[in-house]
């Protein structure tokens, strides 16, 4: 069974559509699952699978790299899970107690327009890394695997884990100390939570 799903990770990373769908309706119905275990209502269970294999499906190029894809795919929907559950608990705050400092950048266009601008020249640096660390980047601060699991999946040492995030958050950090040139610091506590 592994074998074919890593045929099918190898197909679906050059873009095959099919493969995809086999992918799909072979692991949906055990993630919805272990996703409905965890946050008890169907609609948002539905919702967090989708949003994992959207993830896959925008990610695919990397895909055939994984050495476990189900493995990867729990795990991401626990990811997903986790931030599902943490939404809803911000969105139960009292508005009421909700300060003017805390909409402040919702209320200052300007400020806006510069998280946009900054948010594309991240997306950019990210995208330049080397692909080895672009992909061990993504695997750990985007989906939240730990060094280790990486390691397992990629098939590595820890260490050439720990070398390629070291790499990627040094590439990083040149493309845009010019964006935090007025608060160095943040970019350093950027680089170190995000």
């Amino acid at each position: 069974m592994n074998e074919k799903i890593q045929k099918w990770a190898v197909a679906i990373s050059n873009d095959d559509e099919f493969a995809f769908k086999l992918l799909f309706d072979h692991f949906y119905p055990r993630l919805y699952g272990y996703a409905l275990s965890l946050v008890k209502s169907h609609s948002p269970s539905e919702e967090i699978v989708s949003d994992v294999f959207v993830k896959v499906w925008r990610k695919r190029e990397r895909l055939a790299e994984i050495e476990n894809i189900s493995h990867y795919l729990f795990r991401a929907v626990k990811n997903q899970t986790i931030n599902y559950l943490d939404k809803k608990t911000l969105s139960l705050v009292d508005l009421d107690q909700v300060r003017e400092k805390d909409v402040k950048g919702f209320l200052q266009p300007d400020i806006s327009m510069m998280d946009r601008e900054l948010a594309s020249q991240i997306a950019i640096a990210i995208d330049s890394l080397p692909p080895r660390a672009k992909l061990i980047f993504g695997l750990i601060r985007e989906d939240g695997f730990k060094y280790k699991e990486v390691a397992d999946q990629l098939d590595l040492s820890i260490k050439t884990v720990e070398n390629q995030m070291n790499i990627a958050i040094k590439k990083l950090k040149e493309k845009l100390t010019p964006y935090f040139k007025d608060n160095p610091t943040k970019l350093s506590s950027w680089l170190l939570t995000f």
